[in-house]
């Protein structure tokens, strides 16, 4: 399986959630090089997924991005497989919820 096919996959998995919304960020002269595959929003909490194959490398553009984003209080996360992106977001949302109750 290619990249693309694996980031469509998860994007999908994603918009099937209820709050949420995710997209590709298309390389372009208009995002900053490193930019990370999908940006998502689930129930108000900012995700950006880089999404690597097993064999795959994350550039020293993208770890700066995904470190830029952090910072600004995004999730930020590589990930190989719909799966992993799943359990991201599920131990995202369960954090949320017990955060949720302290309040």
């Amino acid at each position: 399986m290619k990249e693309s096919a694996l980031s469509t996959r998860i994007i999908a998995a994603i918009n099937a959630l209820p709050g949420a919304h995710a997209q590709k960020m298309h390389g372009s002269r208009f995002t900053t090089t490193g930019t990370p595959d999908i940006i998502a929003c689930v129930q108000g909490q900012t995700l950006m997924l880089e999404v690597k194959l097993p064999a795959g490398r994350v550039s020293p553009a993208q770890k700066v991005e995904l470190k830029r984003w952090a910072q600004a209080g995004a999730i930020t996360v590589i990930v190989a497989s719909e799966q992993d992106a799943m359990a991201v977001v599920q131990t995202m949302l369960e954090i949320t919820a017990i955060s949720n109750k302290r309040d």
